[in-house]
């Protein structure tokens, strides 16, 4: 095969400090993530949203702070677990959170709201459901919930 398709990649810190206006079309890639933004030939990099952000499963057992497209594995059987929502840098960023261990009455799983507003409310969420299931979208500033199971 003689034709061969090479994509630009560097690291976030790479991308934001050089900020380059990528062609149209031309995918950029953040070196050891699932983020890809794709140019238009007029935005830099700083100004585009992600395209294409997979969604990570985290199983987590630490006090963490969650990324856009996470999806948290909370394990509470010990202690209770406080996240922190990724800062909103653009509108349809998704967080997803379980609580794995059916212990969250006990011990809670706290978000914290990190700037932002959840449901138009200036107040961090605690979630006390055992085996919850919740999903979390950006709009503005302000995470709305899509759904709690």
């Amino acid at each position: 095969m003689a034709d061969r398709i090479q994509l630009s990649t560097s690291t976030k810190e790479e991308w934001e400090e050089f900020n380059p206006v990528l062609r149209d079309g031309e995918a950029g890639i953040v070196k050891g993530t699932t983020k890809i933004k794709i140019g238009d030939g007029v935005t830099a990099w700083k100004d585009l949203a992600y395209a294409l952000d997979y969604i990570r499963h985290l199983k987590i057992i630490e006090d963490t702070t969650l990324e856009s497209n996470d999806y948290a594995l909370v394990d509470t059987s010990i202690k209770s677990i406080t996240l922190t929502l990724p800062t909103i840098t653009a509108d349809g960023m998704l967080v997803y959170i379980t609580d794995i261990s059916n212990n969250a009455n006990i011990n809670n799983i706290k978000l914290l709201r990190n700037g932002a507003t959840i449901q138009e409310l200036a107040e961090d969420l605690s979630i006390d459901i055992n085996n919850a299931n919740v999903k979390l979208i950006s709009v503005g500033t302000d995470w709305r919930l899509l759904w709690v199971i």
